[in-house]
């Protein structure tokens, strides 16, 4: 019982003593980081990269199997969703300006072995390989 009786006295003498020096109130400093701010990506310079540009299309055998699903839990759309390589992954969920083909959406994600590759969806294979293999400088725009 005395043990107890002189763990609240100490606890007594403290919050006086801590209340008597009056300190500032903590400030907090939010430090945003790229893989969890949408803002601090925001506010960065558009990236240009050399790239890699194909097409595809949803078919099983030129996707995983499931198809009419991207890596972010949507149906993909011709003429707005690309896929980008892994290397790019921080990339998935903004948008990229190709020449010549515009503004278009990372909404997937492509084989593990492709690096600074990207890859437009086409509604048609021949469409796709008409579009063939192209190396252009793309600008990363921001989530």
């Amino acid at each position: 019982m005395k043990w107890v009786t002189l763990v609240g006295l100490v606890i007594v003498t403290l919050g006086a003593l801590f209340s008597a020096i009056r300190l500032p109130p903590p400030t907090v400093t939010v430090k945003p980081t790229q893989t969890h701010n949408t803002f601090y990506m925001m506010a960065q310079p558009p990236k240009v990269v050399t790239c890699t540009i194909t097409a595809y299309t949803t078919s099983e055998d030129e996707t995983d199997s499931t198809p009419n699903l991207t890596a972010t839990m949507v149906e993909p759309t011709c003429g707005w969703t690309v896929a980008v390589s892994r290397d790019l992954i921080t990339w998935l969920g903004g948008r990229v300006y190709i020449p010549g083909r515009g503004v278009r959406k990372v909404e997937d994600l492509m084989a593990p072995r492709w690096h600074l590759r990207i890859d437009i969806l086409m509604p048609t294979k021949e469409m796709a390989l008409e579009f063939g293999v192209k190396k252009k400088k793309v600008i990363f725009l921001g989530i």
